[in-house]
């Protein structure tokens, strides 16, 4: 079973309800694959001193294709309007926007902070231009139903199984009608070698939320709905800071670790209907909350930041692990400029399982793909393509024996070959 991250809010009317943001203090006991994944996390400085050949982008902006799967039960197939679960293309680019105005920390909107600690995390997010089978794509899939609503205990694998892109290659985003109080929720990273094949369904790995608080005043995310105080797209945001390795700023307990030095000890969740000052006294000395941290439970219009270290632990999740590296490597084949001669680059090495490649090339023409051992045997993986422009491919090379391989790029008239090991 998934561990789901909920929103927690409060009705912005004379009586309140509370909405569940997070269900970790039941599933953490209960889900062996989530307690895995946790660990692995904690541990990232550690898993990141182990792999020799780990490199941080110290500057560059990483690019990540979104999906947005909207299931809807419009039988008219009508968009946009009062209460229409399938929402217009304005209300889905205004939360894509948020999404990249609070990542990159923009100048001139609400996702500006001149809080020093606060950091343009250079990593943004696009609606995908190519579907999985390289056809062009707005990258929204309209999906209809005849289900109004949706439990997020019960119902994820037919979500998915109504609209799925490969996990490996883009951020999925199913937008729905949820039940009762929960708005969304985010999936972690793993690695690979964490064994999660029976408890972990990578169809599932993304982001699940409701369309009432996705994107900024408009469509069906206003303050028209019972949600108003979370309809500034910031759910996304906030579950998409899990899906790239951060955890809560309280640590999902009494003044818990975060794993983030520069976000301050936190006694517990701010779940407040205003942006008023809290304080938390976790280690002998009052300090101020972190009320405007994304990965808050705080209302919309108190959010504006993430920190330099929270920063620095996405950017390490995006280069350790592969199934969040693919998905960047995917996102930089779409916009890649033709380049002056062949060039070619794999991840992860060593690798276990899936080998990823990126190739870039001068123009469209022919691409064939070898995997050669030293005793120069080329019979163990070969693959042509007719017709290519620059892309990212993948080879599974888990039924390989360990030892030191070779990946073959040969073009029209420049050839690379780059050195792997298998584990």
């Amino acid at each position: 079973m998934k561990i789901f991250c909920f929103l927690i809010l409060t009705f912005q009317i004379s009586f309140a309800q509370n909405y569940k943001r997070c269900a970790d203090s039941i599933f953490n006991a209960q889900d062996i694959g989530y307690q895995k994944k946790v660990n692995q996390l904690k541990l990232i400085d550690e898993i990141e001193l182990k792999n020799k050949n780990f490199r941080v982008k110290n500057e560059g902006v990483y690019k990540i294709p979104v999906v947005i799967h909207l299931i809807h039960n419009n039988k008219n197939l009508t968009i946009g309007g009062n209460n229409n679960g399938n929402i217009s293309r304005e209300q889905i680019l205004s939360q894509i926007n948020v999404l990249n105005n609070d990542f990159r920390k923009k100048n001139g909107t609400s996702g500006f902070s001149s809080n020093p600690i606060a950091a343009d995390t250079e990593i943004e997010f696009f609606l995908a231009t190519k579907d999985p089978n390289g056809n062009p794509t707005t990258g929204i899939n309209r999906i209809y139903t005849q289900d109004n609503s949706f439990n997020l205990f019960e119902d994820l694998d037919f979500i998915s199984s109504l609209s799925y892109w490969d996990s490996k290659k883009y951020l999925n985003i199913w937008v729905v009608t949820l039940q009762s109080d929960y708005l969304g929720y985010g999936t972690l990273p793993y690695l690979p070698e964490l064994d999660l094949d029976e408890v972990e369904n990578e169809e599932l790995d993304g982001v699940f939320i409701d369309h009432r608080n996705f994107g900024k005043s408009i469509g069906t995310s206003t303050f028209a709905n019972d949600r108003s105080i979370y309809t500034f797209g910031r759910t996304l945001t906030h579950e998409v800071g899990h899906w790239l390795g951060l955890f809560h700023t309280w640590g999902d307990k009494f003044c818990g670790n975060d794993f983030v030095e520069d976000t301050p000890s936190t006694e517990r969740s701010n779940q407040s209907k205003f942006c008023l000052d809290r304080f938390s006294n976790c280690s002998g000395i009052k300090t101020r909350n972190l009320i405007e941290n994304y990965m808050d439970y705080t209302p919309d219009s108190c959010m504006n930041l993430f920190t330099n270290g929270q920063k620095v632990r996405m950017r390490k999740v995006i280069e350790l692990f592969p199934n969040r590296r693919s998905v960047t490597l995917n996102g930089e084949s779409m916009f890649l400029p033709k380049s002056n001669n062949l060039q070619a680059e794999l991840f992860p090495n060593p690798v276990a399982n899936q080998l990823f490649y990126k190739v870039l090339i001068p123009d469209n023409q022919p691409v064939e793909v070898k995997i050669f051992d030293n005793m120069g045997n080329f019979t163990i993986y070969k693959k042509r393509i007719e017709s290519s422009n620059s892309f990212v491919d993948e080879i599974d090379v888990q039924n390989l024996i360990s030892g030191l391989y070779f990946l073959q790029i040969v073009t029209q008239n420049d050839k690379k070959i780059i050195r792997f090991f298998k584990n």
